[in-house]
């Protein structure tokens, strides 16, 4: 195996030259490795065992790959997260850059439309981002969450759907049942009804739904046309009836609030049971 390759190996030993051929290289890697024609017939060669061997290479390689992604990504999200807080902080008060923008000069009562529209780009494009990668980070949620409460409902609509680009998280349903609590346009309001059902299915966060859904409603936060008043068909099961039964107790029955919850109730009954 070895011959051809290795034909003398000199060695200097003591001052003198020792000469060991390439037969007792050979011999010798026979004796550490297994004797007879194959030195190395230890060695699994079963097709099984060398899958085994690429998959294990191909994981290696595929790891580093998600690992270098990763990075990237992490680099991307950072620079939107700059751009970000930036506008917040233009938001508290003037940035010139943008408060002697042609689109501001001439008008300056447009300062906070623009600030809030170049807002509204960045959460978009950050959505569009994590949309295409799968990036999946918290603190996209805080990002998110930043701007929440801004009046502008076209930027709502990127921030919920840039929070159902995310894992499920408590922040983002208590941001959706607040969400809830107003009346919108048809687009924001089918997406926030998509994502509370995504909730309202979600073993860990079931419950969690219709307790805070009982709590807003309890609390007179909601009027009869605000978003969950007229959807709350759709969070009443059986698991729950027993909930919203008693949340009638809480509720003046004088209210539209609560015919509009009896209806519901009453619809549930009459269908599911």
């Amino acid at each position: 195996m070895i011959k051809g390759l290795v034909h003398t190996v000199v060695i200097a030993s003591l001052g003198a030259f020792v000469f060991f051929t390439s037969s007792d290289i050979e011999s010798t890697l026979k004796q550490e490795l297994g004797s007879g024609a194959n030195p190395y017939k230890h060695v699994n060669r079963s097709p099984d065992f060398v899958k085994r061997s690429i998959a294990s290479l191909s994981d290696d390689v595929t790891a580093r790959e998600l690992k270098k992604r990763r990075v990237e990504d992490m680099h991307i999200y950072k620079s939107y997260e700059e751009s970000l807080s930036k506008l917040k902080g233009c938001m508290r008060s003037i940035c010139q850059e943008y408060f002697t923008s042609d689109e501001v000069s001439e008008n300056y009562d447009r300062y906070g439309d623009y600030i809030t529209a170049k807002i509204n780009q960045n959460i978009n494009q950050l959505y569009n981002f994590t949309s295409k990668r799968g990036f999946r980070s918290h603190s996209i949620i805080t990002t998110a969450l930043d701007f929440i409460d801004l009046s502008n409902e076209e930027l709502k609509k990127n921030l919920v759907l840039l929070l159902s680009t995310q894992k499920s998280d408590l922040r983002s349903l208590n941001a959706l049942v607040k969400l809830s609590q107003g009346v919108y346009g048809k687009d924001l309001h089918s997406l926030i009804i998509l994502e509370l059902e995504k909730y309202a299915k979600s073993d860990d966060f079931k419950d969690k739904v219709s307790d805070q859904i009982v709590t807003t409603l309890a609390s007179n936060a909601s009027n009869e046309n605000s978003l969950i008043t007229r959807e709350l068909y759709r969070f009443i099961n059986k698991d729950n009836l027993q909930k919203f039964n008693h949340l009638l107790t809480k509720i003046p029955n004088e209210s539209r609030v609560y015919s509009q919850l009896a209806n519901h109730i009453e619809k549930f009954e009459s269908t599911s049971l």
